[in-house]
């Protein structure tokens, strides 16, 4: 099975689509690993923020925008 992308690189807006065609692999690598690359020391190994310790409430609501921007992405790329 073969798809074909055809984009018109002389207008802008079929170039910039052009462009985040290319690099879509790059994207969804990003976002895959993002949020938990960015968190995960605060939550794992209880890392502060800006040198301070983590209260509960803190842990709690960085554990609690983890898993509501991870299950956004999956619904997105589900769609």
């Amino acid at each position: 099975m073969k798809a074909i992308l055809e984009f018109n690189l002389n207008d802008p807006e079929d170039r910039e689509d052009f462009e985040t065609a290319v690099k879509a692999q790059k994207y969804k690598r990003f976002a895959d690993s993002y949020y938990d690359e960015v968190l995960r020391p605060h939550l794992k190994y209880d890392v502060g923020i800006k040198e301070k310790e983590l209260t509960e409430e803190e842990y709690e609501i960085l554990d609690y925008i983890r898993e509501k921007l991870y299950n956004y992405y999956n619904e997105c790329m589900n769609d």
